[in-house]
């Protein structure tokens, strides 16, 4: 439900895209907003909205100085971002590699104060054909190597990531060759365009929401790009999303922007009847967290793939979960184990080598997530629904 400190939150955050004050607060749990924010990664932009207050309606000290505090953090990690970024850049373009930034590097720049837009990680695609030698130059710069698959490597330097993507690792087949949808902006750089990129995020949250769920800053993304984009045609846009099945989830990620940030863009979803499904997908987004880890994880996810066409969880339910979660999808496997998307035959292997590493090298994960698929409640049956409902 939205209590009055959650309305408040996404009213700070409409008064920041908007380029206006906040309202006065009234009946506001000061704690519980700095929790909603810190969950969302969005503590810099609330705490530049409360300093805008009168000094009599601003937090008490004690909340008000965290709040300053991860303003402050936002603003080191943004150099230390922006300096990665360079040196990449710069790396990429004298190896002659063709490269792509997506998400919060490159949108972070429609905000209207950049250096508050948070981001998890530095995302970069590369082609397939050079994503070996991508690998091996952000190695030689020196980033540590934390995980190593097929389509994806996940650097850290300090407190900061860098995830380098091959083109073949895509949330849609849409983009599948993702040079394909970007302008060239320098000899070897190239950029999506703001309508590509909205289709980009869009189908980045139908993945998330499919798993675990999409939080706040997502949206927020989809309405700074929309401000952008002179004369957005919706209606060619939506065809664009019905083409790649995510036209459900649009719409209705269209309205809430609509609802929450008065994002300039057609409301086709009621959000003002009181509904399961409009409780459930604002739940979701505000209650999940950035990437929906607060309510949901690893159990829910296999839970929810795995109930019966009538919605019930029952024995057989929690017995197929506990199987996908050990036996995936060969995709998965083949993504996770280089040497069985080169040889097939080692598939067999794969499996071992993943249950091998369930129950000795993440045994903590491992019965936290099957404690979770035992305790299933109808919460993941919900959210099924929910998905279902988007057409996900």
């Amino acid at each position: 439900m939205m209590n009055d400190t959650k309305k408040y939150f996404i009213n700070i955050l409409s008064s920041f895209l908007n380029n206006t004050s906040p309202a006065t607060p009234d009946n506001i749990d000061w704690e519980e907003l700095y929790k909603i924010a810190n969950i969302h990664s969005l503590t810099a932009i609330a705490a530049n909205q409360i300093m805008l207050l009168p000094a009599e309606k601003q937090p008490p000290k004690n909340i008000l100085t965290k709040f300053k505090q991860q303003l402050g953090y936002t603003l080191i990690s943004y150099n230390n971002k922006d300096k990665i970024v360079s040196r990449i850049s710069s790396t990429f373009e004298n190896n002659k590699i063709p490269f792509i930034f997506v998400k919060g590097t490159c949108l972070r720049e429609l905000y209207p104060i950049k250096e508050l837009r948070t981001s998890g990680d530095i995302d970069i695609y590369v082609k397939d054909k050079d994503f070996a030698v991508g690998r091996q130059l952000l190695i030689e710069l020196g980033y540590n190597l934390i995980i190593d698959n097929t389509n994806i490597c996940e650097y850290e330097i300090g407190k900061e990531l860098i995830e380098l993507h091959s083109e073949s690792d895509y949330d849609n087949i849409y983009f599948s060759n993702i040079f394909e949808h970007a302008d060239k902006i320098t000899p070897y750089e190239y950029r999506l365009n703001l309508e590509e990129h909205l289709l980009f995020v869009l189908m980045h949250i139908a993945k998330h929401m499919g798993s675990y769920g999409a939080g706040v800053r997502m949206f927020m993304d989809i309405d700074v790009i929309i401000r952008k984009i002179d004369n957005f045609n919706y209606d060619k846009f939506i065809k664009k999303c019905e083409e790649n099945n995510i036209s459900v989830l649009a719409k209705t990620a269209f309205s809430l922007c609509n609802l929450w940030f008065n994002t300039p863009v057609k409301s086709e979803h009621n959000f003002y009847t009181d509904s399961n499904f409009n409780t459930s997908f604002i739940s979701t987004v505000i209650d999940g967290g950035s990437f929906g880890y607060q309510t949901r994880n690893t159990g829910d996810y296999y839970i929810s793939n795995n109930i019966s066409s009538n919605g019930e969880i029952n024995f057989t339910t929690k017995v197929k979960a506990i199987l996908q979660m050990f036996f995936p999808k060969k995709e998965l496997l083949q993504n996770q184990f280089k040497y069985c998307k080169k040889y097939p035959v080692l598939l067999p292997i794969a499996w071992i080598h993943k249950i091998i590493n369930g129950i000795f090298k993440n045994s903590k994960h491992s019965w936290s997530t099957i404690n979770r698929i035992a305790k299933a409640d109808s919460s993941a049956a919900d959210y099924a629904e929910l998905i279902k409902e988007l057409e996900l």
